[in-house]
């Protein structure tokens, strides 16, 4: 029977086997792949931290944080004539 430690071993052995996988077979295979390589982990890194931001911000709302809405100011009273 597998136990969740167990599991979290193998789960990083993976990633790091993933990492060498990445860097020494696809990535030294010459510049075109270096380069698509690293455009790949620059968009995907991109977009989890813009989705984390979101959800952070989400989560943080719900906790009752105001924030200031853009556009959105108090209203102004009628011009008095």
């Amino acid at each position: 029977m597998v136990t969740v430690i167990d599991f979290l071993v193998e789960l990083g052995a993976s990633v790091l086997e993933m990492f060498r996988i990445i860097a020494v077979d696809v990535a030294a295979g010459g510049p075109i792949a270096l380069v698509s390589s690293l455009l790949g982990a620059l968009v995907i890194a991109f977009s989890v931290g813009f989705v984390g931001y979101l959800v952070f911000g989400a989560l943080v709302r719900e906790l009752g944080v105001p924030f200031p809405s853009p556009g959105r100011g108090p209203r102004e009273a009628p011009p008095r004539r």
